[in-house]
């Protein structure tokens, strides 16, 4: 399937989620590091347009050997949301292709962020 309206869509949630992984997790710009000396013991994302950052900070942690990633909390407001991409979407997250499959970011050969979210999250919530 190919979801070609949905492309702004697509573009907003990777950025956000590149927004939130490069202003929440570890910073290693020593200029943001003397402003921004903390980090985070938690990241809260809701619904599927940030989806994919608790993934980002799992791989990111795994790959550069953090001691302490920050937990993702993942609050659902609404499951029928799931934002779904097409296959090839997912090479724009910038993210490994063995995190493509049914139990990561895959559904019936789709990419869904909310489900990239349930599965890499920490705890998740409802409201």
């Amino acid at each position: 399937m190919h979801f070609p309206r949905f492309r702004p869509l697509l573009l907003l949630a990777l950025l956000t989620a590149a927004f939130a992984l490069n202003a929440g997790a570890a910073p290693k710009d020593p200029v943001l590091e003397t402003y921004e000396p903390w980090k985070p013991e938690i990241v809260h994302v809701h619904d599927w347009q940030v989806g994919l950052v608790p993934l980002m900070i799992k791989h990111q942690a795994w790959r550069d050997g953090w001691k302490a990633a920050p937990a993702a909390v993942l609050t659902i407001h609404n499951l029928a949301y799931q934002g779904l991409f097409s296959a090839d979407a997912y090479r724009f997250a910038n993210l490994p292709t063995y995190y493509y499959h049914a139990e990561g970011v895959e559904q019936y050969g789709n990419l869904n962020s909310l489900k990239a979210a349930i599965e890499f999250s920490d705890v998740i919530t409802t409201v």
